[in-house]
């Protein structure tokens, strides 16, 4: 076989594969425009980094020097802004409902004659945690500043006692916490979420086209014609059908990573080759479980569908949001057969652990296999399906 733009070469079946493409604004949005639009859209979605000033309300019934100290203290957090005074509780439930607040902040009735009294009165903090992040960023920034103005307060007390001002702080917190946070010290969402949701949406465009634009040669009933375009050759066929898409995704891919280690200033920490030729991988798994399906399923809409619900949940089986070890046996298994299971392994190892080449060796075997898998399991059968008229026209 040839490699010249003549019938029975891989550039024949290229120079094909781009007529086809770009006579049809279809193929353009699928490969390009889609994924270009959504990198747009979500890295201007986490531009912020981490929500900031989320409104809360307040419900104070102690009305003391104490209580508006306290309101004045959670305004000035990092996360909660007052936003609404409400004198019942009932109104901060409303507030809360009509996601006009996060939470409700209860500050007590003569709060501030029982701290002085030697009591332990109780700030109550209502909150929905339907709300997963905002919820846990207002309980932290509220339970940091209690925290705060309670101890404050009992080393005050303790000066007053005669006890010198170490020895009360010593007394107060007789056991401390040394924290040393290893990635993303600032919190920042950006971090967490930016290098999973990209390589997450890539996954779906690029699985989603190549069962498209493999599938499509059924529907229109070409395929015996590409077969013959290639020579007879089933291999052939299918590396330049998807050379061009393959080339597409790779410098997608590449936006992705500008996006992530450029535009959000993520510094890389271990190998940029690595992590360049895993997601190299990662698209050919893609590709390769494309052939997958269509060789188990010759049916154009059919494999499109199992394709979007194979990936389209992909992310909350990868470990990235729950962790797969506590995850029932489904789940496991789940995460056990997608590549993003094992790209995200290298992946974080490389760009934030700083890890050595050797521990990503593992997972980047597997995403190896998983590119090898289709081809080897399924193409004697996509070069029966493509010359069997039965399967021509099916939709």
């Amino acid at each position: 076989m040839t490699m010249k733009g003549r019938p029975g070469g891989v550039w024949s079946v290229v120079a094909r594969e781009c007529r086809r493409a770009t006579s049809r604004p279809l193929y353009g949005l699928l490969a390009i425009v889609f994924p270009l639009a959504t990198f747009g859209v979500l890295a201007s979605l986490f531009s912020a980094g981490k929500p900031v000033e989320l409104p809360v309300a307040v419900c104070d019934r102690d009305h003391s020097a104490l209580s508006r100290k306290l309101v004045r203290m959670m305004d000035a957090t990092q996360a909660i802004r007052v936003a609404h005074r409400v004198n019942d509780p009932l109104q901060g439930r409303t507030l809360i409902e009509s996601n006009e607040a996060y939470a409700l902040i209860l500050i007590p009735e003569k709060m501030e004659r029982d701290v002085y009294a030697g009591k332990s009165p109780k700030i109550v903090g209502y909150y929905n945690n339907q709300y997963l992040l905002p919820a846990g960023l207002v309980a932290r920034d509220m339970q940091t500043v209690v925290a705060a103005v309670s101890a404050g307060i009992n080393v005050k007390t303790r000066q007053k006692k005669g006890e010198p001002l170490q020895a009360a702080m010593e007394r107060v917190s007789p056991v401390a916490v040394d924290h040393h946070t290893l990635f993303n010290p600032t919190a920042n969402n950006a971090y967490y979420l930016v290098p999973l949701v990209l390589p997450n949406m890539l996954q779906i465009f690029v699985l989603l086209t190549t069962v498209f634009v493999l599938g499509i040669e059924l529907r229109e009933g070409t395929g015996r014609e590409l077969l013959e375009r290639a020579g007879g050759s089933i291999v052939v066929a299918v590396a330049g059908k998807l050379l061009p898409y393959t080339i597409l995704f790779f410098l997608m891919a590449n936006v992705a990573n500008a996006f992530v280690f450029l535009y959000f200033g993520i510094p890389v920490q271990g190998s940029v080759r690595m992590i360049t030729a895993a997601y190299f991988v990662y698209i050919l798994a893609y590709q390769s479980l494309a052939i997958l399906l269509l060789g188990i399923f010759p049916n154009f809409r059919m494999a499109l569908s199992l394709a979007g619900i194979y990936c389209s949940p992909a992310l909350a089986f990868t470990g990235a949001t729950f962790p797969v070890v506590a995850m029932p046996l489904f789940g496991r298994i789940w995460s056990s057969i997608l590549p993003m299971t094992y790209f995200f392994q290298v992946f974080i190892d490389q760009a934030f652990r700083g890890a050595p080449v050797r521990i990503s060796l593992y997972p980047a075997a597997v995403l190896c296999l998983f590119a090898l898998l289709g081809p080897a399991l399924m193409l004697w059968r996509l070069k029966q399906v493509y010359s069997d008229e039965r399967y021509w026209g099916r939709t």
